[in-house]
């Protein structure tokens, strides 16, 4: 036999995750947020576990991240919906029978025309989305607290009681190798953690630096959405061009745009395969490679599950396969 029974059972409550993962998407993202946002809580608790008692770094740390989340997305809906009506106020505002004075061709009138009218169909449509998505937005922030809450709760029980999903003989190998699993996945958490922290610093700054205004609402924001690789770049990225925008104008955009560039690219090829590869002994080209994969197969919340699926088949070919119980201490 390939494998034992625990082997087979550690592969099918895999495939069985996977299976009520596309059957049940919403739900269990909310779940599987919520086991990521518990972990994130843990990175300044323990920290403030060394000043005070472990249930006051526990409250803290969580007024900490939620109220920084609750901060930025109160605000994100807000910036988008007003920053949208004033740039399509812009647009339509600009004059072209001005430009007739200037004795400008006809064909370069017609681009701008054609430039505004794209403009303004843009800024209609996201204005138009960020209305629509406002209350779904809203409910799965309620569902994702409130499932972080409780897997916190859950989390010391769940950890006395897997010995039960294995066989007796192999009740030792299946508990060491679903906690070892788990730790991988906390060390991932909390690179993420550093990570994303200096982006949101970066992003913060560089804002402040260019006079764009809400350079903490954008660097909190550039914080949150950094745990969601490649996608949470894009959603930091509207409100720091429209904001740009409004403050700046063209040069608003442009450095707008050299920032989270700038932001993405130091987090894509220098601080996250080295802080991820460090804590995880993998190298940055498999870690680029799962996030890739895992995001073209699954969309955005498949990206949260590459790296923490690439070291559940690590710890499960290391244990079940080479039977190698060194290997999981």
């Amino acid at each position: 036999m390939l494998f034992s029974k625990g082997g087979w059972l550690t592969m099918i409550y895999y495939l069985l995750f996977i299976l009520v993962f596309k059957l049940s998407p919403f739900t269990t993202g909310a779940l599987i947020i919520g086991v990521y946002l518990s972990t994130i809580v843990e990175v300044p608790q323990k920290l403030l576990g060394k000043k005070m008692n472990a249930k006051s770094a526990k409250i803290i740390s969580n007024i900490i991240i939620f109220g920084l989340m609750i901060y930025a997305f109160a605000n994100f809906f807000p910036v988008i919906i007003n920053e949208a009506q004033n740039i399509f106020k812009t647009v339509q505002n600009i004059q072209l029978s001005e430009t007739e004075n200037l004795n400008i061709p006809d064909w370069l009138i017609e681009i701008v025309n054609n430039l505004n009218t794209s403009i303004s169909e843009i800024v209609l449509k996201v204005l138009n989305s960020a209305i629509s998505y406002l209350p779904s937005t809203i409910s799965a922030i309620i569902v994702i607290a409130v499932t972080t809450i409780v897997i916190n709760t859950l989390k010391p029980s769940i950890s006395k009681n897997l010995w039960k999903l294995y066989p007796t003989k192999e009740r030792t190998k299946g508990t060491m190798f679903m906690k070892k699993s788990y730790h991988d996945f906390e060390k991932f958490v909390r690179g993420q953690f550093l990570v994303a922290t200096f982006v949101g610093i970066f992003v913060g700054i560089g804002c402040f630096i260019a006079g764009i205004p809400g350079a903490l609402f954008l660097g909190i924001l550039s914080w949150i959405t950094d745990f969601i690789p490649f996608i949470g770049i894009i959603i930091a990225t509207i409100p720091v061009i429209m904001l740009g925008f409004s403050a700046k104008g063209l040069f608003g955009i442009i450095a707008g745009l050299i920032i989270i560039v700038a932001a993405n690219q130091l987090e894509t090829w220098v601080l996250s395969p080295r802080v991820q590869s460090d804590n995880l002994n993998l190298h940055w080209f498999v870690i680029l490679v799962s996030i890739l994969m895992f995001g073209e197969f699954f969309g955005v919340l498949g990206i949260l599950l590459a790296l923490p699926s690439v070291m559940y088949f690590i710890n499960f070919w290391n244990t079940f396969f080479l039977n190698n119980d060194e290997n999981i201490k």
